[in-house]
């Protein structure tokens, strides 16, 4: 099958944070000076009642929604004749002392399940939590991985990355994060749903850190098929 890929990229930040909006970034850093190459600041509120983890996102569901699409800013498409790329990604979120409860939610008019080690469409979604100084520490990351196999049981992993000054990282898997995971595809409306329920403890361990800050980085990227190329909807 040939393939061909296309990519949509653009840096953001997210802020989880008790208020609606953080006066600073964590002491000793700057991580809002990459604005000047694309980066968005988002803000998630912490609080809200938990969501389900029942591989279904009902309205209101979440106290944070998200939502990118062909006209959020940062956004573009390298071809804009292909047909595959999604008409929006939702990215949900709660936010408590112990907790992140993640919602995504794509709208993907074309859709391949996973069967036994052979990938399917999957949504990867980063978490970085490393604000150092310089900019290559913010490609450090968590990449929580999801997938539904054919029997409409939910994939999952964790892809452990750290990267080094010159650009090269090491990689390690550890999927302790996830207290709960479900997923569902709604062919008929073409949307594909994933949920997670995310413990924080075990996420700032692997990030070697006691506790996770209220800010940190997100990127994000969604690979669905047609019959005869692969495309890739990116967010850094």
């Amino acid at each position: 099958m040939k393939k061909r890929l296309f990519i949509v990229s653009l840096i953001v930040l997210l802020a989880i944070t008790a208020g609606v909006a953080p006066t600073s970034a964590a002491a000793g850093n700057e991580p809002y000076k990459y604005a000047e190459y694309g980066q968005q600041t988002l803000y998630v509120i912490t609080g809200g009642i938990p969501p389900v983890i029942d591989g279904v996102i009902a309205d209101g569901e979440y106290y944070n929604t998200l939502v990118f699409d062909k006209n959020t800013s940062g956004v573009f498409f390298s071809n804009d004749t292909f047909p595959a790329y999604p008409n929006y990604i939702k990215v949900h979120m709660t936010v408590d002392d112990d907790y992140i409860y993640l919602g995504i939610e794509v709208a993907e008019p074309y859709f391949k399940y996973r069967v036994e080690n052979t990938s399917g469409s999957y949504m990867a979604f980063s978490f970085g939590f490393n604000m150092g100084d310089t900019f290559y520490q913010s490609m450090d990351r968590q990449t929580l991985t999801f997938q539904i196999y054919e029997d409409k049981t939910p994939f999952y992993a964790n892809t452990v990355m750290v990267y080094a000054p010159n650009g090269t990282y090491t990689t390690s898997y550890n999927s302790v994060i996830y207290e709960e995971v479900s997923s569902s595809r709604d062919e008929e409306k073409g949307v594909t749903f994933y949920e997670a329920k995310l413990i924080k403890a075990e996420m700032a361990a692997i990030a070697g850190i006691e506790k996770l800050p209220k800010t940190c980085y997100i990127h994000f990227l969604n690979k669905t098929f047609i019959a005869a190329c692969s495309m890739k909807w990116q967010r850094r």
